[in-house]
């Protein structure tokens, strides 16, 4: 009876599970008893366009990480058609990564279902990090289900590795949620942090700052751990760069409409309501009264994502055309000294030792096209997995193409090449 009753339990969380993955976040599900057993999360499904791969942990070969990206390639392979299977990676990692971005570029999502964490005994930094580095390949199209039958306080995987949920998903979802128990969860995590952090006011403010999202929680304790002096300001709190790309990156989950509609609300504005979409609604990111539930969030849509708009609106030509757009204009940078010439006239600015770099690599590669791959490669080394950011390469890309006077579009030099990468053009 209580297996069924815990069945019925798993089959209400459906719809919970609807809402999270169809935005893209992932689900940690602490403390539920027939983890690994349940037919209901075997059996779950969702829309047409989100494809549930179920990955039973107990059939994995052997406990390592190739094991693991090798039995998910082969559930992957099981929805992709029309694909050459001698021309996949031999990596199990890059196989996996093609294959999800075989399925998601006609929209379709994937959700990973992984049951149970208990079983992945070979856990650790490096391979959590392969995670991170998924999540951010398919921001929006790609989200994880990981399943513990253990609560948070007390699973091994959490308590070795502090930063898992911040670590590879957004959300944390306890299968039988009580007010208590979410309390006295973040006072856990507050107390591994510092007594002062625990505090009750203190807790109340990292609250109403991340808005309950355990992600901004998590980030924020860890931020604020590492500062001489506790300051809960949202300014103060965004400036610690992983916390302010968590908010980046949930921001970023909507379409651009959508944000224009969120930078209105957090501007205290009333939008017209056909303007706040399902996916809106349904998101989290309002209280029942229409306001944005985080501060953070809040505060990065007023102070951050308006300048950073402003940034990008190309300023009106000057008059002599000497500081406008290059469409017309002879372009050569050193290759030595990074320095660059515009009509035969040295420029102020300098192209950095990685911005150089990825100069010269096109400027090589000028009858090819250079993938984002390739670029991540340059900017990171070896490490280009764990730390791959599509964000980071296209603030790169932006900085050399203002450099160059190249932020005008259509772009005449450094060109984008949709789908494949980008191009450079250059005498």
């Amino acid at each position: 009876m209580e297996d069924k009753r815990i069945e019925r339990n798993i089959v209400n969380l459906k719809n919970s599970f609807e809402d999270h993955i169809s935005r893209g976040d992932s689900i940690n599900v602490w403390g539920l008893p027939l983890a690994g057993t349940s037919t209901s999360l075997r059996s779950f499904s969702a829309k047409k366009d989100i494809l549930i791969i179920y990955l039973d942990s107990q059939s994995l070969t052997d406990q390592s990480s190739e094991s693991f990206y090798e039995l998910l390639s082969s559930e992957l392979m099981l929805h992709v058609k029309d694909i050459d299977k001698d021309s996949l990676p031999a990596k199990p990692f890059l196989k996996v990564r093609q294959l999800i971005h075989k399925i998601t570029e006609n929209n379709q999502k994937v959700c990973i279902i992984v049951d149970t964490l208990r079983d992945l005994t070979f856990l650790d930094e490096s391979f959590l990090s392969t995670f991170r580095a998924l999540r951010d390949r398919f921001l929006g199209k790609l989200c994880f289900i990981f399943v513990s039958d253990r609560p948070l306080h007390e699973d091994p995987h959490y308590k070795e590795f502090p930063n898992f949920i911040d670590f590879a998903c957004h959300i944390e979802y306890v299968s039988q949620p009580s007010e208590e128990g979410d309390t006295d969860i973040i006072k856990d995590l507050a107390l591994s942090y510092s007594d002062e952090l625990a505090k009750e006011e203190n807790l109340k403010k990292l609250l109403e700052l991340s808005g309950g999202i355990f992600g901004l929680i998590t980030s924020s304790l860890r931020y604020l751990s590492s500062e001489g002096e506790i300051d809960f300001s949202p300014k103060s709190l965004l400036e610690g760069t992983v916390l302010r790309q968590r908010v980046q990156y949930i921001v970023q989950s909507f379409t651009q409409d959508e944000i224009e509609t969120l930078a209105e609300i957090a501007r205290k504005k009333a939008p017209d309501k056909s303007k706040i979409s399902n996916y809106i609604s349904k998101s989290g990111i309002l209280t029942p009264k229409g306001e944005i539930r985080s501060k953070l969030i809040e505060y990065y849509l007023l102070n951050i994502y308006s300048k950073e708009k402003k940034s990008k609106t190309p300023e009106k030509p000057a008059d002599k055309g000497e500081d406008t757009a290059v469409n017309d204009q002879k372009l050569r940078i050193d290759a030595a000294s990074g320095e660059i010439y515009i009509n035969g006239k040295r420029h102020s600015q300098i192209l950095s030792e990685t911005e150089l770099k990825i100069i010269d690599y096109m400027k090589k590669n000028d009858q090819n096209v250079t993938t984002r791959d390739e670029i991540a490669k340059l900017i990171w080394g070896n490490a280009y997995l764990e730390n791959y950011s599509d964000w980071a390469i296209d603030k790169t890309i932006s900085r050399i193409r203002k450099k160059i006077k190249d932020s005008a579009k259509p772009h005449k030099h450094l060109v984008t090449i949709k789908g494949k990468g980008f191009k450079l053009h250059i005498s």
